[in-house]
C-alpha cells in the first residue's frame, strides 16, 4: 500500500460501515469481492495527500478500481489510515469492528459485548496481540464440561485463522500502461454506474482534455448583462462532441482555466431552481439533439468553494447525434480539447468507421 497512490480525481473513502462487514464477511467465506485496476505511470495527474514530488515518486501505481475494498483492508488490518487519506478523509470509520471467535461472524461494537471474551476487535485479530494461546484460554473460560476445551480451543484456532487468512485472499489484479485521457475513459466504462462520477472540485484542477470541458454559462451573457440564446449552443455541441466520441464530462459554472463561477445567475433565470435549470437543459438536448439521447446524459449538481456548478456526464450514444443549429444540422466530435464540427464528407466517413453494422456504444 505505501506504493499505491489515489488520483485527486476520485471520490474519496464513501463506503458505509455496512458495507466494509459485509465484505469482511465475503472475504472470511471464500466469497469473490471484485476486482484491483491499477494505471502505471510515471506522469501521474493530481495526487491525493502525496508528502513527495511526483519527480521523488519515479514510476507509481495509481488505484483506477479497487480504492475503497484496499483502504477498507488497510485500516482493519494496520488499525492506521492509509497514507493517501488523513484521519479527516474517513467518515464512516470500521475500526470499532469485531468478530466473534465461535460464530465467525462480524458485528460494530455495542455495550452487550463488553467483556465478552469470544468478541475480539477486527484490528486486534491481525496484531501480534492475537495469540493463538489465547483460544485455549478462552476455551477454558466457556466450556461446561473438561472435554469440551479441546474441541472448543480448536473452533477458536479456525476462526481466527480463518479471517488471518483474508491477507492471503487472491483478488484479481489488473495493470494498465495508458495515457490520462485513456484511463478518463476506462473509468468511465469500468465503474458501476453509482462509483464511476468523478467530484467536481477535484475535476476543475486537471484542465480541459479530450473528455472534459469546462463552460462559464448556461445562458446568462455576463457581458450583454441578459440571457443570451445563442450561448445554448456552446453547451450543446460539447455534448452532442462527447456523444460522438468517447464520452466525456462538461462542468458548468467553471472559467476555461478551470477558475469556478458558479452559477448564480445563470440559476436565477430559472427561478433559482436547480431543477429548472436541469429542466432547461434537458429540454434543449431533447429539442436540438433528440429525446432519443437523453439516457445518455445525466446531471447533478455540486458545491464548490461555496458556489453550485452542474456536471453533464455524457456517455458514447449508440448512433451518431446532430446539434440542430439555427440553420442547419451540425456534427461535431472531440479532438484534444476541442469540439470540432466536421464537414459532409468528413462527417460520413467518421461514422462508417465508428458504428459500424451490429456495432454497440463501445466502439466494438
Amino acid at each position: 500500500m505505501q506504493d499505491l497512490v489515489l488520483p485527486a480525481f476520485q471520490r474519496g473513502y464513501i463506503w458505509s460501515k455496512e458495507q466494509v462487514k459485509e465484505l469482511m464477511g465475503s472475504l472470511v467465506k471464500g466469497y469473490p469481492v471484485g476486482n484491483l485496476l491499477f494505471w502505471r505511470t510515471d506522469n501521474p495527474p493530481t495526487l491525493k495527500n502525496l508528502q513527495r514530488g511526483v519527480e521523488e515518486s519515479g514510476v507509481v501505481d495509481v488505484i483506477i478500481d479497487g480504492e475503497q475494498i484496499l483502504t477498507s483492508l488497510f485500516i482493519l488490518v494496520t488499525g492506521e489510515i492509509p497514507p493517501y487519506y488523513t484521519e479527516q478523509d474517513i467518515g464512516a470509520d470500521p475500526r470499532d469492528l469485531y468478530y466473534n471467535l465461535e460464530t465467525g461472524n462480524f458485528r460494530y461494537y455495542q455495550e452487550s459485548m463488553k467483556g465478552n471474551p469470544l468478541w475480539w476487535q477486527v484490528v486486534d485479530c491481525f496484531s501480534q496481540r492475537a495469540e493463538v494461546a489465547k483460544s485455549l484460554e478462552i476455551a477454558k473460560q466457556q466450556a461446561k464440561h473438561t472435554d469440551e476445551v479441546s474441541l472448543l480451543a480448536e473452533q477458536y484456532h479456525d476462526n481466527l485463522y480463518r479471517l488471518r487468512y483474508v491477507l492471503e485472499a487472491d483478488l484479481p489484479v489488473l495493470v494498465i500502461h495508458a495515457t490520462f485521457d485513456e484511463v478518463i475513459d476506462i473509468f468511465q466504462r469500468f465503474m458501476p454506474e453509482p462509483d464511476r462520477e468523478f467530484m467536481a472540485a477535484d475535476l476543475t484542477g486537471l484542465g480541459e482534455s479530450e473528455t472534459l470541458e469546462f463552460k462559464r454559462t448556461l445562458q446568462w451573457d455576463p457581458w450583454r448583462g441578459e440571457v443570451n440564446q445563442e450561448l445554448h449552443f456552446q453547451t450543446l455541441k460539447t455534448i452532442v462532441a462527447f456523444l460522438n466520441t468517447r464520452g466525456g464530462t462538461l462542468i458548468i459554472g467553471v472559467e476555461d482555466n478551470g477558475s469556478v463561477c458558479g452559477l448564480e445567475q445563470d440559476l436565477k433565470t430559472t427561478g433559482n431552481s436547480q431543477d429548472g435549470f436541469q429542466k432547461t437543459l434537458m429540454n434543449l438536448v431533447s429539442d436540438r439533439i433528440g429525446a432519443r439521447f437523453a439516457p445518455f446524459i445525466k446531471t447533478r449538481f455540486e458545491t464548490i468553494e461555496g458556489k453550485v456548478v452542474c456536471i453533464v456526464d455524457a456517455s458514447r450514444a449508440q448512433e451518431p447525434a446532430y446539434m440542430r443549429g439555427p440553420r442547419v444540422k451540425e456534427f461535431y466530435i472531440r479532438l484534444g480539447n476541442t469540439s470540432r464540427k466536421l464537414d459532409i464528407e468528413d462527417a460520413v466517413n467518421y461514422i462508417q468507421a465508428s458504428w459500424k453494422r451490429g456495432q454497440g456504444n463501445d466502439g466494438r
